[in-house]
């Protein structure tokens, strides 16, 4: 007995159980992360919601990093 149930290929249409060759994905980009310290000895949220202990604080994002950057007070270095 016949399925009736099963839709007869089509030209153009592909089998789905070929398997095709998929693209390679390239490895995702590690996001860039910062260290940012303040003169004083600073422990508590900063700008932004970014934490600081003893004065440091580390895993900042680039926004954050550059808005430390551009007030005084503040050095940041790249993780």
């Amino acid at each position: 007995m016949a399925d009736t149930n099963k839709k007869p290929e089509t030209k153009g249409e592909q089998n789905t159980n070929e398997t095709a060759e998929e693209p390679k994905k390239k490895a995702p980009k590690k996001a860039k992360t910062f260290t940012v310290t303040v003169e004083n000895n600073f422990t508590g949220v900063g700008a932004g919601g970014v934490a600081f202990a003893n004065g440091k604080a580390v895993g900042v994002n680039e926004r954050m990093a550059e808005w430390f950057r551009n007030h005084k007070g503040y050095s940041v270095t790249t993780d």
